[in-house]
C-alpha cells in the first residue's frame, strides 16, 4: 500500500467569513505500483488532495498514511515523506531557482541528507535518466535551456532522491502534441525504474486513458467515481458531472456506433482503436464497395 485515506475532509479559511470546504469525506487506497490518474472540473478538489499526500497542506481532519506514515500524528517526520513523495507541479520549469543545472538537481537530495558527493552523482544520474546531456548542460544556468530542457531538468530535481511516489500536477501543460507524449513516456519508463507508484492530475482525458490503470474523480470535493478508465469511459454520460471532454479515441468510438459499427472492445488508445477497426471488417467492407 501507498496511501490510504480515511475520511479525509478539507476546509480552507476554517471559521472566518471566507470557509470553503475542498474536501469532502474522501477515502480511498492507492496501492503501490498503480498509476493514477485524478480528474474533475477546475475547483473539484485536486491540487488540495495530491498536496496532502506530502504535507504541503497539513491534515485538519480524518486519517490519511502514506508510504507507511501516519499524517494524523502530533510529530510528522516531514523530510522523510517528502523524500518518499516527489511532487511535480503545474509548469515545473517554473521551479527552477539556481546558478547551475547541477545544483538545481543536487538541492532535493543536499536537503534529504545527501553529503554533497552523493547528491552530485544523484544528480547526475537524474539527468541522464531525463535524457538530459550532463556535460553539455550541467554547469550552465538553467535559464539558459529550452523550455522543454527546463522541464526535464525541473523532472530531474525531482526524481534525483529517488521518491517512491511520483505525483504529477497537469505535467504536459503548455506542450505541444510531440512534447506530451514525450514527457508523458519520460515518466512512465521512470515509473519502471524506481517510482513505484505514479498519480496524475490532468484535464487530458486521452492522457488519462491511456497512461493510467485507474482513476479517481471528483466533483466539488467529493469522489464521485474509484474504478478503472475502462470502466469510466465505457459510458461518455460519466463526463457530464465533471465538465470534461471524453477521450478522442472513445468519441471516434461513438461516432462509429452512431452510424451502425460497433467495435469489440471499449478502445482507449489509438492502437486499441485500430485494432477493434481492422477486427470489425468496416475496412473491408467499404474495400469491397470501392471496388465494385
Amino acid at each position: 500500500m501507498s496511501i490510504e485515506a480515511s475520511n479525509l475532509s478539507y476546509t480552507y479559511s476554517a471559521k472566518t467569513p471566507f470557509e470553503k470546504t475542498a474536501l469532502f469525506d474522501l477515502s480511498f487506497t492507492i496501492n503501490k505500483g498503480e498509476t493514477v490518474g485524478i480528474i474533475g472540473s477546475t475547483g473539484s478538489g485536486k491540487s488540495t488532495l495530491v498536496q496532502h499526500f506530502n504535507a504541503l497542506i497539513k491534515l485538519t481532519s480524518g486519517k490519511l498514511v502514506v508510504c507507511d506514515i501516519d499524517l494524523s500524528l502530533k510529530k510528522v517526520p516531514f523530510k522523510q515523506l517528502r523524500s518518499k513523495v516527489g511532487m511535480l507541479f503545474q509548469y515545473p520549469e517554473y521551479q527552477l531557482f539556481e546558478d547551475t543545472v547541477l545544483k538545481d538537481v543536487s538541492f532535493g537530495p543536499i536537503n534529504f541528507g545527501f553529503d554533497k558527493e552523493q547528491a552530485l552523482i544523484a544528480a547526475e544520474a537524474a539527468l541522464s535518466l531525463v535524457g538530459v546531456d550532463v556535460k553539455e548542460v550541467k554547469t550552465k544556468s538553467p535559464f539558459e535551456l529550452s523550455g522543454g530542457e527546463q522541464r526535464r531538468v525541473a523532472i530531474a530535481g525531482v526524481i534525483a532522491s529517488k521518491p517512491e511516489i511520483l505525483v504529477l500536477d497537469e505535467p504536459t501543460s503548455g506542450l505541444d502534441p510531440l512534447g506530451k507524449r514525450s514527457i508523458l513516456n519520460l515518466l512512465m519508463e521512470l515509473k519502471k525504474s524506481f517510482c513505484d507508484t505514479v498519480i496524475m492530475i490532468s484535464h487530458n482525458m486521452d492522457e488519462i486513458a491511456e497512461y493510467c490503470d485507474r482513476v479517481l474523480v471528483l466533483n466539488e470535493g467529493k469522489l464521485i467515481f474509484d474504478g478503472t478508465p475502462k470502466d469510466f469511459f465505457h459510458n461518455p454520460g460519466n463526463l457530464a458531472e465533471t465538465g470534461l471532454k471524453i477521450p478522442h479515441t472513445v468519441e471516434i468510438r461513438e461516432l462509429l456506433k452512431n452510424k451502425g459499427v460497433s467495435l469489440s472492445s471499449d478502445c482507449l488508445n489509438v492502437n486499441e482503436l485500430t485494432e477493434a477497426i481492422v477486427a470489425s471488417g468496416i475496412l473491408k467492407k467499404r474495400e469491397g464497395k470501392n471496388g465494385s
